[in-house]
């Protein structure tokens, strides 16, 4: 259970950050978001499961190799998800903003996760 609402929380995230710098393809971010638990979920090594699905090459790669947009977008939530972000070489305003960003768009997440779960177990 907890599995999957951490898959479900971090493709919220990545849907809605993908979407704040007006990036097209709000499905993509949310598909790599919640496909970063796979290894875990089939306890298999990620680019095995990979394999077997038919994913577009910069999904496969911003999975294995957290590259391109979607990759850094992965990236970036898994930061924050450990407790690392911010620690690039960003203004403080901009560390700012986006640390309101990342809080709004980790809480929001948290919330929908919990009222899809709600949905799903009840």
């Amino acid at each position: 259970h907890e599995l999957i609402v951490t898959g479900m929380v971090r493709a919220k995230m990545c849907e809605i950050i993908g979407t704040v710098d007006a990036h097209s393809a709000p499905d993509q971010y949310f598909t790599v978001g919640l496909f970063s638990i796979l290894d875990a979920l089939m306890d298999m090594p990620l680019p095995k499961v990979l394999e077997k699905l038919p994913l577009a090459e910069d999904t496969n790669l911003a999975l294995t190799r957290r590259s391109g947009e979607l990759g850094e977008v992965l990236r970036d939530v898994l930061d924050y998800e450990k407790g690392t972000q911010g620690r690039r070489n960003d203004t403080d305003a901009d560390a700012d903003a986006d640390a309101d960003i990342y809080q709004n768009a980790y809480l929001d997440s948290i919330k929908w996760a919990d009222e899809a779960c709600s949905a799903i177990y009840h």
